[in-house]
């Protein structure tokens, strides 16, 4: 199953302000591609659940190249992310569910639940978030 572009950038966007990934560089080129798109065409969204991307989209014929481009060229690499981060959320939601009611999911809140509680997570868990390579910052 493919990820498109849109939910790859969804994600990555997501996680810009979110955990570190081993990946950083992929990252980094997006948010600085498309930094001036999200702060002026995008500054009342709050990021999360794809609204950034969907902001972009919105307003594509506003979206510099560079922009487009830089998205479309990440979204390999971004589809491996995605699928990782999500076999990762999918072994760890009992562990997210028991620990990590009082962190929110968006800017790094779930990653920083797990750091800190990572003595009481189940080693399924540990395996997956290493396996990703998520730390939180």
């Amino acid at each position: 199953m493919s990820t498109s572009p849109r939910l790859a950038f969804a994600l990555a966007a997501l996680l810009a302000c979110a955990p570190t990934l081993a990946k950083q560089s992929t990252i980094d080129l997006l948010r600085d591609a498309c930094e001036s798109e999200v702060r002026d065409l995008c500054a009342d969204v709050s990021p999360g659940n794809g609204r950034l991307i969907a902001c972009l989209y919105a307003n594509e014929d506003m979206v510099a190249p560079r922009c487009n481009f830089v998205l479309y060229q990440s979204a390999p690499e971004l589809s491996t992310m995605i699928t990782s981060l999500t076999a990762m959320a999918n072994t760890c939601k009992p562990d997210i569910e028991r620990l990590c009611t009082d962190f929110k999911p968006a800017q790094g809140g779930i990653a920083k639940c797990l750091s800190l509680h990572r003595a009481s997570l189940a080693p399924t868990c540990v395996e997956a978030i290493e396996a990703t390579g998520v730390q939180s910052k």
